[in-house]
């Protein structure tokens, strides 16, 4: 884990964190708001936010569900001068692994990145040249050590496919994964296309059989 997204509206303390992080072998990204994050378009790269929840604009609840997602794995930590339990409640409820209240001390908040970077490099780790997997809790596909983000449909239509092992799955049965959902064949058309090109970079694929439904070939 080297990437490091900061979103943090104070400038000193923003300052801090990314001379802080860059001298501990993180690369740190600052911005200034989330309507900023948004901005930049960078949803998939960081590897762990620091996230201030007394932001500007869209506050800091509303960007941890935001970047929870779009990536169901890499550690959120929440900082804020004014954490009651209601407060550190509703940041974990909406996703947040850890929280530092301010002022902290920068040596703490470093120790919980660092172990949050052995956690999740021991998970890439373990994952490498391991075949195909798929990783519920991050609606990830992992094979040989590519990791695949997917949405939550996405994920539900490409488990089903995994667990059919290369047969085929009529759109039908894919459409019944999303019992009370407005989800047509259109749908599920829409979603497998996506997902098809997030595939194939690890090599996987899905066949279209014509007339009838999709097969995933790894």
């Amino acid at each position: 884990m080297k990437n490091v997204a900061i979103i943090e509206d104070e400038q000193n303390i923003a300052e801090m964190l990314s001379y802080m992080l860059s001298k501990n072998s993180f690369i740190p990204n600052v911005y200034h708001s989330a309507e900023e994050y948004f901005m930049a378009k960078k949803f998939d790269t960081a590897s762990a936010y620091i996230v201030d929840l007394n932001l500007p604009g869209i506050n800091g609840i509303n960007i941890i569900k935001f970047i929870r997602s779009h990536d169901k794995i890499s550690p959120i930590f929440i900082i804020s001068g004014t954490l009651s339990d209601k407060v550190v409640t509703e940041g974990l409820d909406a996703g947040a692994d850890d929280y530092v209240m301010k002022p902290f001390n920068p040596n703490v908040l470093l120790m919980k990145l660092e172990n949050a970077s052995r956690k999740v490099r021991k998970l890439r780790e373990e994952s490498l040249n391991d075949g195909l997997k798929i990783i519920d809790e991050s609606h990830t596909v992992v094979k040989d050590g590519t990791f695949i983000l997917l949405t939550g449909r996405e994920y539900l239509i490409v488990k089903k496919l995994f667990e059919a092992k290369s047969n085929c799955v009529s759109r039908e049965a894919l459409i019944d994964n999303f019992p009370g959902e407005d989800v047509t064949v259109r749908t599920i058309d829409t979603h497998i296309c996506s997902a098809r090109k997030k595939l194939k970079r690890a090599q996987i694929s899905i066949r279209t059989i014509r007339g009838v439904g999709y097969a995933m070939v790894s």
